[in-house]
């Protein structure tokens, strides 16, 4: 669910996920699992088994209580970063400062071979 149309960039997203409408986006284009691990294809399994049924309004409310990383924006929104996700992860300042230097680093080389998707 999407409580509204994001300013949208072409990449991975705007691929194969359409645009919101009346809160809700679904697959435009069915994505390669090809770089998936058997275990996470297994995890995302088990998350569809749980949560794929769950009507979306309930799933929202849930995720919102049980997601460290999302804060009440009052009204608004508030983005959610990889950092915010790692520290809810439990990850070091160290750990999450080396996770960001790679993906600035990898935002890098796609930027001097011409990439547009841009990996935040």
């Amino acid at each position: 669910m999407v409580e509204e149309q994001f300013p949208w960039e072409r990449g991975f997203w705007t691929d194969h996920i359409s645009e919101p409408s009346h809160f809700v986006i679904e697959v435009i284009d069915e994505p390669s699992n090809g770089e998936l691990s058997e275990a996470e294809e297994e995890l995302i399994g088990e998350i569809f088994a749980r949560f794929g049924r769950m009507d979306p309004f309930k799933l929202v409310d849930l995720l919102h209580e049980i997601l460290p990383e999302w804060k009440d924006p009052n009204g608004s929104r508030i983005p959610i970063t990889i950092p915010d996700i790692l520290k809810a992860g439990k990850r070091t300042s160290a750990e999450i400062k080396a996770i960001q230097g790679e993906l600035d680093e990898a935002n890098t080389i796609r930027s001097i071979l011409g990439a547009s998707k841009e990996l935040r």
